[in-house]
């Protein structure tokens, strides 16, 4: 029982002297920050805005890209104000579509005064998330260098169910990563979430 004993205590202190520097370093190093989400409905963003915000220690933006139907047509700017006059790190997201429909307009929208596009959707030039995430990546202008990822937003946000054929969500991929290569990256970092 003794020897038994001195082994659990020696096993015991010797973790704890391999897991407290790892305890400190995780207390001094801060897990999470403060950043807010921006998209198109949001509009233009004042200098004195993202200042309030970088008081306030705000550290990140995310802004939306492209939206499902159309690129957000604030974004470079945004990021832009968000870096230069907010100190923040910058990221993007692309909302896919499942029915391969955009605006007219996708590229400059023209909107209505509830946000959404004039005019029906139609079926955009190419089918397929990839087309979309390179749509988002165009409307971020040269921003786009500055980004530290842009993550792939997945929601059905259609009127009806979903289809449960997982064939028709995939756009014919297996998974929303197919949508991306990493040749259209070079050195940003892609975050996929399933």
């Amino acid at each position: 029982m003794d020897r038994r004993h001195t082994l659990f205590s020696a096993f015991v202190g010797i973790s704890l002297l391999l897991i407290s520097p790892i305890v400190l370093y995780a207390q001094r190093t801060p897990m999470t920050a403060l950043g807010i989400d921006v998209d198109f409905y949001t509009g233009p963003i004042s200098r004195d805005v993202w200042l309030q915000l970088k008081a306030a220690d705000h550290k990140f933006v995310i802004a939306q890209a492209w939206g499902g139907r159309s690129r957000n047509e604030y974004a470079s700017s945004q990021l832009a104000g968000a870096r230069t006059f907010g100190g923040m790190k910058t990221a993007a997201y692309v909302l896919l579509n499942y029915d391969n429909k955009v605006c007219r307009t996708f590229s400059k929208p023209l909107r209505n005064n509830s946000g959404t596009c004039t005019g029906d959707p139609v079926v955009q030039p190419k089918a397929g998330a990839r087309w979309q995430v390179r749509q988002g990546i165009s409307g971020l202008g040269s921003e786009f260098a500055h980004v530290s990822f842009i993550a792939i937003d997945v929601e059905w946000f259609l009127s009806s169910d979903p289809p449960k054929d997982r064939g028709v969500t995939s756009h014919g991929n297996t998974n929303p990563g197919d949508a991306v290569h990493p040749r259209h990256f070079g050195q940003l970092r892609l975050q996929h979430v399933c």
